[in-house]
């Protein structure tokens, strides 16, 4: 059963974190943040730096377990969730690296006052 939670976390982290990604580098922010866009673009950062380590320690978890369990059959279902939790790390990297790439704007100009 835990291994189904993580599975499912992990294809949810997958799927939103490059859309949330996208909609940032487009400027789109959540109407329910009261700060500036470039503060919600640092603090979505932040985010996926936990998202990049947490991939990489559930997916080695994940390997060490496979030769952990003496069931038959089980080590495909770790193997399952070890790959998709390294994806999670893969995809939140470049989501990391797409979101520096975004220009800064110059101190006092152009934003909503």
């Amino acid at each position: 059963m835990l291994e189904l939670i993580s599975i499912l976390a992990s294809l949810v982290l997958l799927v939103m974190t490059p859309i949330q990604t996208s909609q940032i580098c487009e400027g789109k922010i959540s109407p329910k943040y009261k700060g500036t866009p470039q503060a919600y673009a640092a603090a979505f950062r932040k985010q996926i730096g936990i998202f990049v380590w947490l991939g990489a320690v559930f997916g080695v978890l994940d390997v060490v377990m496979i030769f952990m369990d003496p069931e038959p059959g089980e080590w495909i279902v770790k193997a399952v969730a070890a790959a998709l939790w390294l994806g999670v790390s893969g995809v939140s990297l470049y989501s990391r690296q797409r979101l520096a790439r975004l220009p800064t704007p110059a101190e006092g100009g152009g934003g909503p006052a």
